[in-house]
């Protein structure tokens, strides 16, 4: 790993990554902490795709020459925001957590980890728009990304196949509850297409298994059978690569005339995020800087 920090052999890789981060903090002065998104690595956040060279982010007040090593990013943090320990290491607070991760992630991508750390119950929007009015960096990214934050999503998909609606002008309702006549729980979809019947939602990998599509096929008969409900489900190959197709469905649904233009919000949402190739770039040189290291120390400084 680095001088003095050695990985120990027969570690699951919870366990051997719990161990990595240990050493990093046992060679660094005793008021480092994780943060950024090391920090919601540690706090089990929903993380876009990261390059495998990701740093490990540390803020220090007295780090210096000495934290200069191949695979740390350290900043220096203005304001003595306090610290909290999750699993044996020492870690930044969530509202800190979450500025720095804003400091290096373009706008989708902050959206995705805000909106796991509300529907985790770690934040909420209020106390997260207070902060958003600080004079901080990444205070702008964060107010930015607010008006994208629901806080209801129950995976990084469903955000990301909610953002894609409402960037092209479709109102949904995430997580809608539907109910028979009589009272009876039937379902819970993804996102409700506001004044429809039809829900759309975010089919991963799991429902290719057997127990699993049991369970589909059992819900799709009773949203069938209950109220002519219509669940279309969509995979994340369909929200990265055909958009237009899901949009084109939402706006037969609603009654819009459908206008290939309105998808231009999501491609230049998406262009600039970790899941494209472009965007995992644009991370780099925000993560690292041109010409810098991994192993630089930077400071937490206060913008306009």
């Amino acid at each position: 790993m680095t001088r003095g920090v050695h990985r120990l052999e027969d570690l699951d890789p919870e366990a051997e990554r719990i161990t990595e981060l240990r050493g990093w903090l046992g060679v660094l002065r005793p008021d480092a902490m994780l943060t950024g998104l090391t920090s919601a690595e540690i706090r089990g956040w929903w993380l876009p795709p990261l390059p495998d060279d990701v740093p490990v982010f540390v803020t220090s007040q007295e780090c210096g020459n000495n934290a200069v090593r191949p695979g740390l990013k350290v900043s220096r943090p203005r304001t003595d925001a306090g610290a909290e320990e999750l699993l044996g290491l020492r870690v930044a607070t969530v509202s800190e957590t979450i500025l720095a991760c804003c400091r290096v992630l373009n706008l989708l991508d902050a959206v995705t980890v805000i909106e796991c750390a509300v529907h985790a119950g770690d934040i909420t929007v209020t106390d997260l728009d207070q902060i958003s009015r600080m004079r901080r960096r990444g205070a702008p990214t964060l107010r930015r990304a607010l008006g994208w934050v629901d806080g209801r999503a129950e995976s990084i998909w469903e955000v990301l196949l909610r953002v894609l609606h409402e960037s092209s002008g479709i109102r949904t309702e995430p997580q809608y509850e539907i109910w028979d006549d009589e009272g009876t729980f039937i379902a819970r979809g993804d996102l409700l297409l506001t004044g429809t019947n039809t829900i759309h939602e975010y089919d991963g990998g799991h429902h290719l298994e057997v127990p699993q599509q049991r369970k589909d096929l059992r819900r799709a008969r009773r949203l069938v059978n209950s109220a002519e409900w219509e669940r279309r489900g969509y995979t994340a190959y369909e929200v990265m690569a055909t958009p237009n197709e899901i949009i084109r469905d939402a706006d037969l649904t609603i009654g819009r005339t459908h206008e290939p233009g309105r998808i231009r919000v999501w491609h230049e949402l998406i262009r600039h995020s970790l899941f494209t190739p472009a965007g995992t770039q644009e991370f780099r040189m925000r993560a690292l800087g041109p010409g810098r290291r991994s192993s630089d120390v930077q400071t937490d400084g206060f913008v306009a």
